[in-house]
């Protein structure tokens, strides 16, 4: 058993350096990311798990795609959050909510306008300048908190374990 746990520990440390390496190679190709960016991004993510049931390697790859489409960092962090949100209404999936939500920066409402009637009233100009994440962020709030489950928060994931183990010792940062 521990050396399955061990194995597992592992894998979970590895898929999370993997979304991290993916995000850090989508940023340098979208002009409007930088390193900092990518930082703020991982800690948004890392914030996210601690309120809804999402690990961030999950979150970490899908604002991956959303980089690579050439979201801002604050575009990513809107769409990301909104969509914790919508997802956790049980209306869609945390990664089709992303997809369709990425969709609505080019004037069209999707498989969403047919769930969501109020986002047929946005006209594609509004859509474009974000007004439609904008309308789910405010409609949806605070529901990934809502339905967390505790029992999956009371444990970090098994990636943050060795994570953590991995910074004892590790120098610090001068304040």
């Amino acid at each position: 058993k521990l050396i399955k746990g061990v194995a597992d520990l592992d894998k979970a440390y590895k898929e999370q350096l993997m979304a991290e390496r993916a995000l850090e190679q989508a940023s340098k190709n979208n002009p409007y990311l930088t390193g900092e960016s990518v930082n703020n991004l991982k800690r948004f993510a890392g914030e996210l798990q601690k309120v809804s049931n999402y690990g961030d390697e999950v979150t970490i790859g899908l604002m991956t795609q959303l980089a690579a489409a050439g979201r801002t960092e604050s575009e990513i962090q809107s769409i990301i959050k909104a969509s914790a949100d919508l997802a956790a209404s049980g209306t869609t999936t945390f990664d089709g909510a992303v997809k369709n939500l990425n969709k609505t920066y080019s004037g069209l409402s999707g498989e969403l306008g047919e769930v969501i009637p109020e986002l047929k009233t946005l006209t594609a100009e509004q859509m474009k300048n974000g007004d439609a994440v904008d309308l789910i962020a405010k409609k949806y709030d605070g529901m990934a908190a809502s339905v967390v489950d505790k029992s999956v928060q009371i444990q970090p994931p098994p990636g943050h374990l060795k994570e953590d183990t991995a910074d004892i010792g590790a120098p610090t940062a001068p304040p």
